[in-house]
């Protein structure tokens, strides 16, 4: 999926996963009776993994997650609007001719990466 975008940098995407839990807090008083309290919901944490090619987009990413700020998410579709960036992996990929950005040279490096973003509401 090449037309994704997080900020600046050009993502290619292979999965979207989004995941998120209840807050409850069970209590086993002694006389019997499991009492269930609900304290709402945590925030939605969506994982993007994918692909980046060249230097500068892995130095904007870790730019990025070191800057604190929100930055947008821009699928095919639509901007699915601004997330703050948790957590990043990035793995530098064995190639011998990377053919993902043809704007980019052949022997560009690529890395595999992972995010963990939370959305800005």
């Amino acid at each position: 999926m090449p037309d994704w975008t997080y900020g600046t940098v050009r993502i290619f995407t292979q999965t979207l996963e989004d995941s998120g839990e209840q807050i409850l807090a069970r209590l086993d008083p002694l006389g019997g009776g499991t009492t269930i309290h609900k304290f709402g919901y945590s925030d939605l944490i969506t994982r993007v993994t994918g692909y980046i090619v060249g230097l500068t987009d892995r130095s904007t990413l870790i730019t990025m997650y070191r800057s604190g700020s929100d930055y947008t998410l821009t699928t095919p579709w639509a901007s699915w609007g601004s997330y703050y960036l948790k957590n990043l992996t990035l793995k530098p990929i064995n190639t011998i001719c990377q053919t993902l950005r043809p704007d980019l040279d052949e022997a560009s490096p690529v890395f595999e990466f992972s995010l963990e973003i939370y959305k800005n509401e």
